[in-house]
């Protein structure tokens, strides 16, 4: 190693994912990080799998946290809101009239802190979801992409744990773009 250049860190193997899985994806936040796929099931379901990493990147044990349809279509997973240090996984499935929202939350070791909630079911494609942390819980937000081509935003808020606190809210219709980011004291959406 040349000591006028930093050190590598270290790498480590994480996990070696099946074919035709949807993912990894990983998120960070102070201390921990997580990862976590959609891969084959038993049968004809498919699984939700967290992959927790210790504070230097090292893996520790994957965990099947759901199952879930095999017309899963898409997954995001996010650090938490407040201080109990979890995360949230969310992923889409293909309904037989549309498609699905779904959403858990995870503990730092990547276990799941609730049961997989369905947050929507829309006739609607679900083209975009994000998670956003906030104090006391998260905010999801979510674009239906219409058969004219706009998009109409929706949002829930969620408890710590992952759970839905109240019912999910139309925010706006007929927009074509959008972003959200954290802010000090909930979220902020651009449109």
């Amino acid at each position: 190693a040349d000591p006028k250049q930093p050190p590598n860190p270290p790498s480590f193997p994480l996990v070696i994912v099946p074919e035709h899985s949807i993912g990894p994806f990983l998120a960070r936040r102070s201390g921990t990080a997580m990862g976590a796929y959609i891969g084959p099931g038993e049968g004809a379901g498919r699984r939700v799998v967290s992959l927790p990493l210790g504070a230097d990147g090292s893996p520790l044990d994957p965990r099947v946290v759901a199952q879930v349809s095999q017309d899963a279509t898409m997954m995001i997973v996010r650090p938490g809101g407040g201080d109990h240090g979890a995360y949230i996984a969310a992923w889409t499935a293909l309904t037989d009239k549309g498609e699905a929202l779904s959403v858990l939350g995870l503990s730092v070791e990547g276990q799941a802190r609730s049961t997989p909630v369905e947050l929507t079911r829309t006739p609607d494609d679900i083209v975009w979801v994000e998670i956003v942390p906030t104090p006391r819980g998260e905010v999801v937000v979510w674009a239906e992409e219409t058969r004219g081509g706009d998009g109409n935003l929706f949002a829930a808020a969620l408890e710590p744990d992952g759970r839905p606190r109240g019912l999910p809210s139309a925010i706006v219709h007929g927009v074509v773009g959008w972003q959200t980011v954290p802010t000090p004291n909930g979220a902020g959406l651009a449109m």
